[in-house]
């Protein structure tokens, strides 16, 4: 049982109710009294309420089933569930003039629950954990509301500790669009200050003139003032003049309407178009990130619950495998591991090629947060692997502020845990746990040598999976179990641990959705929307949830548009592209029926797919006129004509009957002669 999951209870039980629904906040090792969170709105506003239970009967409650895991489990907080599984980010760069972004209010408040996250163990502790959490309300140069603040803390830990969850809620302001209004033809938005409410022409009636300027006079830096006048001027026919009072103003000589304002001409451009791509003509593909480091947190000595710390490292595979498309031998694959210090179980696991080591630990921390079902699934051997229970990230791994502390947390795992080769005779100590649990290879003396796997990279990627979760049911580690969970262990493995401790709640992981885990990481790509749906190189991806979205409608034939995807490079049999802000899944698929297989292929075995079947095509034209010169001179030997020859009579063709030809009335009049 993970920090964070829905908990219900189908038939009540003590003081929970059946038909509500509880998230685990967590237990104290103190007190023994693991704590439950309901949310709830009331007419004065919503309201956090705690409900404590000892572990005894939280125990007794899990193994008869008292209390069970919501089939459903929801990423973001009740009042944010409109949104939930969206870019934040992206949603930001959508409001116009904002002085004050939603993600920096979403920090801002991230702020002010630090001192309490801090203190997380001591408020699970307490008798009364509002106590703490108003003593750091009233603290601090700006004092807090208390239920805000109580609010805002355990959504925070009760939700993936995901920034999302402290996003504003203001999704919902100002979506009534008027546009459709027949009145809709005078002025609106904030009034003028100096020239009064109804002063000014409205830019609706002009919008399509506005987007047919804007593509008129856009440049490649060119800032959209610049654009505005230019656009004013040429477009328009406006000219500027000093009123009565000594201040310049915009007129038409004619007295026709214009676009009078800055803010009405960038409106509809932006609303038609786009931030993202005004911004990228702007500034070019090239876009300034901010990157803030993420606290690593604070390892105690003793580890008592499962995913309380991880360790991790990286190998080289040996062999070296063989390119499905050349044949050739390809550069040896990394693998990389994550593995759990109370359980010694195997959490995660990454591959990727020599020298891109930082996809490897991308794609370990992307396991850590799936159910190893699923991950197995997206490498193409589905349920050919051992159970693998294990699912969730330690807390110091948890990508709460975007895209950039997960590139952080990627350089730092680089920076601690480097690949190294196998065997290493240096440093065994320095990560025991882990080194410990590494494929053994022997070393043979003589001349040097190389192994040429028979498996490609995918396959070799397949049984390294595999053989982790082997690990997870044949390692023996009675030495880590001790009482009389040695007489109720099924077996002295790290399955059975894993097992034993999660039934009764001592994991410390923390699930994130599938979505937020492939933002934070996944490899970005642009993929191509042309007719027939996604495409990578020369291979499509589909799937239904994508076609019923209608995206397809909005490209005409011919047309090609790049969307936003992300991907596993390793094996391309899955990627993700962002739709209207919300992540879909699409399979890849063939134009024919053969063996699975041939959809297993890396990013590179993609490239190197087209280019050969772009050498192909290339011989295949000029191959092409050949056989046709060939075909025309065999046709020609056989039966002394040439098949493209043909004269032209200028008169209109009569209509010609098959049994009434010239040749057939010729051959009758001869037969009547004759007789």
């Amino acid at each position: 049982m993970l920090i964070g999951e829905q908990l219900e209870f189908p038939e009540g039980y003590l003081s929970f109710e059946k038909g509500k629904v509880y998230s685990y906040a967590g237990g104290s090792m103190i007190t023994g009294l693991k704590t439950l969170v309901e949310f709830t709105t009331q007419r004065s506003g919503r309201r956090v309420h705690l409900h404590r239970i000892d572990q005894d009967r939280f125990q007794l409650a899990v193994r008869e089933r008292f209390l069970c895991v919501c089939e459903k489990q929801a990423t973001v907080p009740p009042w944010l569930a409109d949104i939930a599984g969206m870019d934040i980010d992206a949603m930001d760069l959508k409001r116009q003039s904002a002085m004050l972004t939603n993600r920096s209010r979403a920090e801002q408040r991230y702020t002010y629950i630090e001192p309490l996250l801090v203190r997380l163990p001591e408020i699970l502790a307490a008798n009364n954990p509002f106590s703490i959490i108003n003593e750091v309300a009233a603290q601090g140069p700006k004092k807090q509301n208390r239920t805000r603040l109580a609010e805002w803390f355990f959504a925070y830990i009760c939700f993936g500790r995901n920034l999302l969850a402290l996003y504003p809620e203001f999704h919902n302001t100002g979506r009534y669009d008027r546009s459709g209004d027949e009145g809709y033809r005078a002025p609106v938005g904030r009034p003028s200050l100096s020239k009064g409410k109804l002063h000014g022409f409205a830019s609706l009636p002009m919008a399509e003139a506005i987007c047919e300027s804007y593509r008129r006079h856009m440049r490649p830096g060119k800032p959209m003032t610049e654009i505005y006048r230019d656009a004013i001027m040429q477009d328009w026919g406006v000219r500027g003049r000093v009123n009565s009072k000594g201040q310049w103003e915009f007129y038409h000589p004619e007295g026709l309407p214009f676009p009078d304002s800055y803010g009405k001409f960038r409106y509809r451009v932006i609303i038609s178009f786009g931030i993202d791509w005004v911004q990228r003509n702007l500034y070019g593909l090239e876009r300034i990130r901010n990157k803030k480091s993420l606290s690593k947190g604070s390892f105690s000595e003793e580890v008592s619950n499962l995913l309380e710390r991880v360790e991790v490292d990286a190998y080289y595979v040996e062999e070296c495998p063989i390119s499905p498309i050349t044949g050739k031998a390809m550069p040896r694959l990394v693998v990389v591991r994550a593995k759990c210090l109370r359980s010694k179980c195997i959490v995660g696991i990454g591959f990727s090629v020599e020298n891109e080591e930082a996809e490897g630990y991308r794609s370990m921390l992307f396991s850590m947060s799936l159910d190893k079902h699923e991950y197995a699934a997206m490498l193409g051997i589905g349920n050919g692997i051992l159970p693998w229970p294990c699912r969730g990230l330690p807390a110091h791994l948890i990508p709460d502020r975007g895209s950039a502390p997960a590139a952080a947390i990627v350089n730092d795992l680089q920076s601690q845990f480097p690949v190294r080769e196998l065997p290493r005779p240096y440093s065994g100590q320095g990560k025991a746990s882990i080194e410990s649990s590494h494929p053994r290879t022997i070393t043979r003396e003589g001349r040097p040598s190389e192994r040429i796997s028979e498996l490609n990279m995918i396959q070799l990627a397949q049984r390294e999976f595999a053989l982790a979760a082997l690990h997870n049911h044949t390692s023996d580690v009675s030495t880590y179990i001790a009482g009389d969970r040695l007489r109720d262990m099924e077996a002295p493995t790290p399955y059975a641990i894993w097992n034993d401790l999660d039934s009764i709640g001592q994991n410390d992981g923390i699930s994130i959705s599938e979505e937020a885990a492939v933002r934070a990481f996944l490899v970005p790509l642009t993929v191509e929307l042309r007719e027939g749906g996604i495409w990578v190189e020369d291979r499509n991806f589909y799937s239904d949830e994508f076609e019923a979205s209608g995206i397809m409608d909005m490209v005409m034939p011919g047309q090609t548009v790049g969307l936003k995807g992300f991907c596993m490079q390793l094996c391309l049999l899955y990627l993700w592209v962002e739709v209207k802000g919300r992540l879909m899944k699409l399979e890849q698929r063939l134009p024919f029926r053969d063996k699975f297989g041939l959809r297993l292929l890396s990013r590179n075995d993609l490239i190197a797919e087209a280019k050969l079947r772009r050498e192909l095509e290339s011989s295949q034209r000029s191959g092409a006129a050949a056989a046709a010169v060939s075909a025309r001179h065999l046709f020609q030997q056989a039966t002394g004509k040439e098949w493209g020859n043909y004269s032209v009579r200028n008169y209109r063709p009569k209509k010609r009957d098959a049994f009434d030809s010239i040749e057939i009335r010729a051959l009758k009049s001869k037969r009547r002669k004759s007789a």
